[in-house]
């Protein structure tokens, strides 16, 4: 594996380990704005929102490369089915709107869950991850995110003793970026760390 020219400065952690991080020196102390500001960058990089898989808040948003993230290789080398969760989104592709220009199969898919077939996006489902990256890269708009029909489970979070409990405990999933997913987050200010990978 060659090296990654993909941002690493592009790990938001919060609350009491962004805490921790940032008094060892592993971190900073960061704005709102220049939490949002590192998600339109990880964004424009083709990096994958991930965060815990808590029902109660995020602790921490990471935003990973397929080829280096620990994570995500477990799908995209590893071809490990149940490596990590999807988001509860889906892509969905409007044929009559698509123009066939490939962008989202040959460059932002990180899953290759897109294939041009006749000059038009087709999805396959059982890879699509819901990280909405074709969606914000389509020229044409004719990508869309909706929401799954059956909705990954999120294990709940037993605020006395600080751990995740229930099945899935610790998996990581994929989230679609938005302003109110990330503004749940940010209440108790962000830190950003220092190395991603």
């Amino acid at each position: 594996m060659g090296k990654c020219d993909k941002p690493k400065d592009v790990c938001l952690i919060f609350d009491g380990a962004a805490e921790l991080l940032v008094e060892r020196g592993f971190a900073r102390h960061i704005t709102r704005e220049e939490g949002m500001h590192v998600l339109d960058r990880a964004e424009q990089a083709g990096l994958v929102y991930t965060s815990n898989n808590s029902a109660n808040r995020a602790n921490l948003i990471c935003n990973c490369c397929p080829f280096c993230c620990t994570v995500l290789r477990g799908k995209t080398q590893l071809w490990h089915p149940h490596a990590f969760e999807p988001s509860r989104f889906e892509a969905r592709v409007k044929n009559e709107d698509c123009t066939g220009c490939g962008i989202c199969a040959e460059e932002r898919c990180p899953m290759k869950a897109i294939e041009m077939k006749e000059s038009v996006a087709s999805l396959n489902m059982a890879e699509c991850i819901g990280c909405g990256l074709c969606v914000s890269a389509c020229p044409s708009e004719a990508i869309t995110l909706i929401e799954r029909k059956a909705v990954p489970a999120v294990p709940a979070h037993d605020p006395g003793d600080g751990r995740q409990s229930g099945p899935g405990k610790r998996e990581i999933r994929g989230i679609h970026q938005s302003n109110a997913a990330v503004d749940v987050s940010l209440s108790a200010g962000p830190a950003l760390s220092n190395n991603a990978e």
